[in-house]
């Protein structure tokens, strides 16, 4: 049995109705010949009250002067296409919310193993066991903000290292009371996943926090002390498939019999086994007039899709 258009429209879904007036009043207004309209998709009421979707293409005809003289549809049942969709899109959900609680409470984790090192350290005597704690501590921190920054994102693969560079040390700054030390990033539109941002944060918190203890020590010449404008310099900057880490500073320099080879420090030490996680390369440099400069290039990750 033919049905008239009020008829029809009668039986669609409020909430879509509109869109379908748009799209006929768009045909309308266009002047060519046979207009065919891209697809649109809206809810049919059935006879047991229910609805069904359907996606319609609508084909205005005219006539030789342009005028329109009808409308023929093609509807199409796309129910179980919007409902595998429907399925799909709440599964999604469920496990980005899955992630997020697993970032959450890894970070939790991790913060409490933080109070427990301080906790620890407080019970011994020895400073040196006490500095081996803190450090020990900081190195969790920088990966704790990890997962804090995934945790806080949309994106629950990549971490934006600009943001995460800058919280970063400036926990190491306000943790070592660094204030008479300016510190400069350059990390802006990079990405990096996991995989890279943890190893990568460990060095940044490595590098940062030996300049802060022991770049800029006090040097006297001739009885005066030397004036400088304490300065440290994070980058992280994307090249030809790879990207560069530079961590630099303006201080007194590494003494002169440092054996970089064969390091005896823990933190040297871990730099040289987080460049090979990296599966990168190190170079360090000695500036002539004192500093030292770490620069770490390591393959950069695929671009995301």
């Amino acid at each position: 049995m033919a049905m008239s258009p009020e008829e029809i429209d009668a039986l669609v879904h409020p909430d879509d109705i509109e869109r379908i007036n748009d799209l006929k009043r768009n045909l309308l207004e266009t002047s060519r010949g046979h207009e065919t309209a891209s697809p649109v998709e809206y809810r049919v009421k059935c006879k047991n009250g229910s609805y069904r979707w359907i996606s319609d293409h609508y084909t205005l005809l005219r006539d030789a002067d342009g005028r329109p003289l009808f409308s023929v549809a093609s509807a199409r049942d796309i129910t179980g296409r919007v409902r595998a969709d429907e399925r799909i899109k709440t599964a999604l959900r469920e496990k980005e919310l899955l992630l997020k609680e697993i970032h959450h409470r890894v970070k939790n984790n991790m913060q409490v193993i933080c109070a427990l090192l301080e906790l620890q350290s407080q019970t011994v005597e020895s400073e040196l066991a006490r500095e081996a704690f803190r450090e020990s501590g900081n190195r969790i921190r920088s990966m704790a903000r990890i997962h804090e920054h995934l945790y806080r994102s949309r994106d629950l693969a990549w971490v934006g290292m600009a943001t995460y560079i800058r919280g970063l040390v400036t926990d190491l700054w306000k943790f070592y009371g660094a204030y008479a030390i300016s510190v400069k990033i350059d990390a802006n539109d990079v990405m990096l996943d996991i995989d890279r941002a943890v190893p990568c944060g460990l060095l940044i918190n490595g590098l940062v926090s030996n300049a802060m203890k022991h770049a800029f020590a006090t040097v006297s010449t001739g009885g005066r002390e030397r004036a400088r404008s304490s300065e440290i310099r994070v980058a992280l900057r994307p090249g030809d498939d790879q990207l560069e880490l530079t961590v630099s500073d303006n201080g007194v320099g590494m003494p002169a019999d440092l054996d970089l080879e064969h390091p005896k420090t823990l933190g040297l030490r871990l730099v040289g086994m987080l460049t090979r996680q990296l599966g990168g390369t190190l170079h360090v440099d000695r500036a002539p007039g004192g500093g030292t400069v770490f620069k770490i290039t390591f393959p950069a990750p695929k671009q995301r899709s």
